[in-house]
C-alpha cells in the first residue's frame, strides 16, 4: 500500500516488535514491565486466568499488541506524575505570592485557603486557584425532605412543575442516594411559606464539607478578548 502497509507476516511482526523494544531501551524511556516470567530457563507470559503460556507459543501480533500497550501505559504513568508535580508546583507558586502579599499588608498567614486570580500586567494571561469542596449530608436531610415534600404536595397545582421535579430529583432516598445539584438548587428558590424556609435551613445545616481540594487553572485571551482555558487534558486535545 502507498501510505500504510498492513503487517501480516511473522517476520514483519518480529521486526516491528524489535523496533518497539529498541525504542523502549532509550535512556529517557520510562521503566517498563515486559510481562515476561522466566521459569526453568524458559520464558512465559501470564494469561488472564492466571496460567502461564510460553512466549514462543503466543501469536506475534498478540506479543506486539502487549508491548504497545505496556509502552503506552508506562509513558502515561510518567506523564501523570509530571502533571501532578506541575500541579503542586503551580499551587506552591500561587501560595508563595499570597504569602508575600500577606506579609506586605500585615495579614495573618495560614488558615483556610480561598479562590485566587492572578493576571499579567497586560491582562492577557491569568492563573486561578480554585477551591473545590466535596460535600455530604447529615441526618437533618430527612427533616428537610419531609418539609419540602409537605410544601409541594399542599401547594398542588400551584407548585411549578420544575420545582416539584427538583424536589423529586434531589431526594432519591428510595434509591439510597441524593442529587447534590438539585438539592443545592432548592436553596436558591424563594418562598414566603415558613415551612419552605425551615426546610432550607435544615438542608443548609445538613451540609457537611468532607474535603476541600485546590486546582490551578490557566487562561489566555484570544483575539476577541475572551478568556480561553489552557487545557491539560488528553480528552480535550492539545492546548490551544
Amino acid at each position: 500500500m502507498d501510505d500504510l502497509e498492513i503487517i501480516t507476516s511473522k517476520d514483519a511482526l518480529a521486526d516491528e516488535m524489535a523496533s518497539i523494544a529498541a525504542e523502549l531501551d532509550t535512556e529517557n524511556a520510562p521503566k517498563l514491565d515486559d510481562g515476561v516470567v522466566e521459569h526453568g530457563g524458559r520464558k512465559y507470559m501470564r494469561l488472564a486466568n492466571g496460567g502461564l503460556q510460553l512466549v514462543e507459543n503466543i501469536r506475534p501480533q498478540s506479543l506486539l499488541q502487549d508491548q504497545v500497550v505496556r509502552k503506552l501505559i508506562a509513558e502515561a504513568k510518567a506523564l501523570s506524575g509530571k502533571v501532578q508535580t506541575f500541579r503542586d508546583h503551580a499551587l506552591d507558586e500561587v501560595e508563595t505570592f499570597v504569602d508575600v502579599l500577606n506579609e506586605r499588608y500585615g495579614a495573618k498567614r495560614g488558615g483556610e485557603k480561598g479562590n485566587v486570580s492572578l493576571v499579567t500586567v497586560d491582562q492577557t494571561m491569568k492563573v486561578e486557584r480554585s477551591i473545590g469542596e466535596f460535600i455530604d449530608f447529615g441526618p437533618e436531610l430527612e427533616s428537610a425532605r419531609a418539609l419540602f415534600n409537605e410544601c409541594v404536595q399542599e401547594w398542588g397545582e400551584f407548585a411549578k412543575a420544575e420545582l416539584v421535579s427538583m424536589v423529586n430529583r434531589g431526594f432519591q432516598l428510595s434509591k439510597g442516594k441524593v442529587n447534590r445539584s438539585a438539592l443545592l438548587g432548592l436553596l436558591q428558590v424563594q418562598s414566603e411559606d415558613q415551612r419552605w424556609k425551615d426546610a432550607q435551613l435544615a438542608l443548609q445545616e445538613a451540609i457537611v464539607v468532607v474535603a476541600r481540594k485546590a486546582y490551578p487553572r490557566f487562561y489566555e485571551k484570544d483575539a476577541r478578548g475572551k478568556w480561553v482555558a489552557i487545557s491539560i487534558d488528553l480528552a480535550s486535545g492539545a492546548a490551544s
